[in-house]
């Protein structure tokens, strides 16, 4: 079993990595993998981590990633390396011509010398390898029906096209680990990237788990290689693929403080919820459907504040509530003037990070039914549970009437759900129970070392 020496990959297939912390949010998730990178780096059994994507890590000055990267474990190929390796090298030398650009394999061509070789990676997703298709020039388009005088003419099936955004954040990636073969893990927080067949049609191999807030078996949809399957379709074989309800969704609790129950709180409740289908006008909304039904409806007294960025469009009428979409440390600070909040996820059945976001500044967290309906957070029968408005509303006004009940609760779960939140601790431990259920020889140290080792680029000025 590997326990020192290990050698990781990390990245976002779909988006770039964040860095910056001006570029950091909690809504788009780079709040969360940015906190988990920031234990990796930490972990003595790790000596090193190649980061797999673009980043603005090159944007950072050199005490910005000492306070980030302490013991200079990071190494970004696309900024530390430029004599044999940069963002030019897989970029197309004609962008109008990506569907035939071969430049995206220059990223494997440079990984594959890496030594020692990446024993493991780990991957968040992005929008842009949310598609079927990521390599170009490669696989025959599903809708082959739509191209019959072109095939009729050619002899030949039509090739899947993919978009600019796949090919510079996906194909590099995806062709790396089609070609290097290396076990890695999805990390997955959000609801809206996870199928219950992953058609992702030329990644050959599914990651070895994915690690999210929710138990359940997937299918992943793709070829096996790419000798075989030139301008095919249907040559898909399905794998079997574990989601695994772990608790990661506390990762944005990472070296933040508990805020205590027992501080003013002036406001009844403040939610932070965005709309569930932006960008698409005015219409139905579920989360705002939610809203007028478990909250507008018996807010007579204007005491709820709506935080998001929702359409003006759709919350005709209702405006009052919605006071715009703030910064998560602004929304935090606000939080801790509330006594309550209610918790809707993006899907049903899931858990997410909500009920740790907001249990963490000190508001009691109510979840509406189907919300973690398989009991990751807290059991069937727990008094945060509500089965409809009435009995929420009923349960607030009853602690209301006995503040102490309230501020005993919401004390007894920070200690329960969060006390191994803040040191992050508790990354280490998941992904060495992943390990184990994967038959994977590695085990990662439970300690945290902040040995300041790397060392500056700039020459000191005394």
């Amino acid at each position: 079993m590997k326990t020192e020496n290990i050698h990781l990959g990390f990245g976002t297939i779909g988006c770039a990595l964040k860095f910056h912390k001006d570029s950091i949010k909690r809504f788009d998730g780079s709040l969360e993998y940015h906190k988990m990178l920031y234990m990796l780096v930490r972990n003595p059994s790790i000596s090193k981590i190649t980061i797999l994507q673009k980043s603005d890590w090159v944007k950072l000055n050199d005490m910005e990633k000492i306070e980030f990267d302490p013991r200079g474990v990071l190494f970004d190929p696309y900024s530390e390396d430029l004599e044999n390796f940069s963002r030019e090298k897989v970029k197309p030398k004609d962008i109008k011509k990506i569907q035939e650009a071969p430049e995206y394999k220059n990223f494997n061509n440079y990984i594959e010398k890496q030594n020692p070789p990446i024993d493991v990676a780990y991957f968040f997703i992005g929008m842009g390898y949310f598609t079927n298709n990521s390599i170009p020039n490669f696989l025959a388009s599903v809708r082959q029906g739509l191209f019959e005088n072109e095939i009729k003419e050619t002899g030949v099936p039509h090739l899947c096209k993919i978009k600019w955004d796949t090919y510079n954040y996906s194909s590099p990636v995806v062709h790396w680990l089609n070609m290097s073969k290396t076990p890695w893990y999805m990390i997955s927080l959000d609801p809206r990237y996870i199928r219950n067949k992953m058609r992702m049609r030329d990644t050959f191999f599914p990651p070895k788990e994915i690690i999210s807030q929710y138990e359940g078996k997937i299918q992943w949809d793709s070829v096996e290689n790419y000798e075989d399957n030139y301008r095919t379709v249907g040559n898909e074989v399905l794998k079997d693929v574990w989601m695994r309800a772990t608790g990661i969704e506390k990762l944005a609790r990472i070296n933040e403080p508990i805020i205590s129950p027992e501080t003013d709180r002036p406001h009844k409740m403040i939610l932070g919820i965005m709309q569930s289908k932006y960008g698409e006008g005015e219409g139905r909304d579920e989360r705002l459907e939610m809203l007028k039904k478990w909250v507008f409806a018996y807010d007579d007294d204007n005491e709820i504040e709506v935080y998001g960025k929702w359409s003006p469009e759709v919350v005709k009428g209702y405006e009052k509530w919605f006071k715009g979409m703030v910064l998560h440390t602004e929304l935090d600070k606000k939080l801790r003037t509330s006594r309550y909040t209610i918790i809707q996820g993006i899907r049903n059945e899931w858990s997410t990070a909500k009920w740790a976001d907001t249990l963490a500044q000190g508001v009691l967290p109510f979840l509406v039914p189907g919300y973690d309906s398989q009991y990751s957070v807290v059991p069937k029968d727990h008094f945060i549970r509500v089965k409809d408005p009435s009995d929420f509303h009923k349960k607030m006004k009853y602690l209301d009437k006995n503040p102490d009940k309230r501020i005993d609760l919401v004390k007894k779960l920070q200690e329960n759900l969060l006390k191994n939140a803040t040191s992050g601790k508790f990354v280490y431990e998941i992904l060495n129970k992943s390990f184990e259920r994967t038959n994977l020889d590695y085990k990662l140290s439970i300690e945290i070392d902040e040995t300041v080792i790397r060392k500056t680029k700039s020459k000191s000025l005394f």
